[in-house]
């Protein structure tokens, strides 16, 4: 009888070793994907602040079949006819 619990207690224990070591290794893993994904992130980000400064804070916002060029706060525009073309002038 004390055999067989020393055996069940000993395969308990082992289960509880082997759960600890699967969730730790899960942590891990799971950990380097999160440090990665917080990279990618960042990078996409400074991305976007360079984008951003080349359009001068314009947006492109599509509605169904309409198309609209968002002006960013303070901006407004003026249409200029050159070269045969309306190109549309910043103005603050």
């Amino acid at each position: 009888m004390l055999k067989l619990a020393g055996n069940t207690g000993m395969m308990l224990l082992g289960i509880v070793f082997l759960l600890f070591t699967a969730s730790g290794g899960t942590l891990w893993y799971l950990g380097g994907r999160i440090q990665a994904n917080l990279e990618e992130i960042r990078i996409q980000e400074e991305t976007l602040q360079k984008l951003n400064a080349k359009t001068w804070g314009v947006e492109f916002v599509q509605d169904g079949r309409r198309k609209f060029l968002v002006l960013p706060y303070g901006k407004s525009a003026t249409v200029i006819p050159y070269q045969g073309k309306d190109w549309v002038q910043l103005t603050e």
